[in-house]
């Protein structure tokens, strides 16, 4: 599946980011791979899916927290593959349109305390696991299985990119990109206050730079002046980013121009991870 890629304009890229001087900003438009299984999401999954191909596979069981994009894909896939599936929520019961969908899909719920969540993603099922005919997929789709899909896509990034960026939550997209050498320097913007995904970046053909200073107070904190930027940035766009993630990857650029930390004439390419339901999560929060 080739990819897509749009230049912004230099007229709105100036606009959008001051200071930009001779600068060339891209966006991979992996939001548009599929309404529901988009971006990373789609990537990560296509190992899952050859594997469960292979062996026959009936079922899929996975984690996510009550406002995952994971669950949604995995749901959404499972849907359209024919697999049953089934995740482990963490926190206390609630209702929201991203449960609702996975629901809709026929994915069964099931809520944990966050003790137990821990326990079973960070002790017992950290890499995908196959029992009978079920495979147990890790929090997020954070797995080896992961970077086949994401190799491929690193294959495709043009040899005329001198960075390219990612947000980072567990690091699997990072790793899986770095599996390529490329003369691009990947970048990653870890959304986390405190990451734990270094050990995840050793002997890689490609070796990333993880940026922590772009969390905005931590996971999923998302401070005003934050998202008028995304607002002011769809509506010069037409492109909606996620304010999770993709959004404050955006939104580093967006500082690291101002700081003057690129050279005149350089491509930079952001990589759109997809996961827009991660909106309905925020909308109240978004200025009126």
């Amino acid at each position: 599946m080739s990819i897509r890629i749009d230049t912004l304009s230099p007229e709105i890229s100036t606009i959008l980011f001051p200071n930009l001087k001779r600068l060339f900003i891209h966006i991979i438009r992996e939001d548009l791979l599929h309404p529901f299984i988009s971006g990373n999401k789609f990537r990560k999954l296509k190992g899952f899916l050859r594997i469960s191909q292979e062996q026959k596979i009936k079922k899929w069981v996975t984690f996510g927290g009550a406002w995952s994009n994971h669950l949604v894909a995995t749901a959404c896939a499972g849907a359209i593959h024919q697999i049953q599936t089934y995740a482990y929520v963490r926190g206390e019961p609630v209702k929201n349109p991203i449960l609702f969908l996975c629901k809709q899909w026929g994915m069964e719920l099931q809520f944990i305390s966050r003790a137990e969540y821990r326990r079973l993603t960070q002790e017992i099922y950290t890499t995908h696991q196959i029992q009978e005919n079920t495979l147990w997929i890790p929090e997020g789709g954070s797995d080896p299985l992961a970077f086949e899909g994401l190799v491929e896509l690193m294959q495709q990034i043009p040899i005329s990119a001198d960075y390219l960026f990612t947000a980072v939550g567990t690091g699997t997209t990072l790793t899986g990109l770095s599996q390529v050498k490329h003369p691009a320097k990947i970048i990653g913007i870890s959304v986390l206050k405190n990451p734990n995904s270094l050990s995840k970046f050793k002997n890689l053909p490609l070796k990333p730079i993880l940026l922590h200073n772009y969390h905005l107070g931590g996971y999923a904190k998302t401070p005003p002046v934050y998202l008028q930027f995304l607002t002011q940035f769809s509506k010069l766009t037409g492109i909606l980013l996620d304010p999770i993630y993709t959004g404050k990857m955006v939104y580093a650029v967006l500082d690291l121009i101002q700081k003057n930390f690129f050279q005149d004439n350089t491509n930079i390419y952001l990589l759109h991870t997809g996961g827009l339901t991660g909106i309905l999560g925020k909308w109240q929060d978004y200025p009126s």
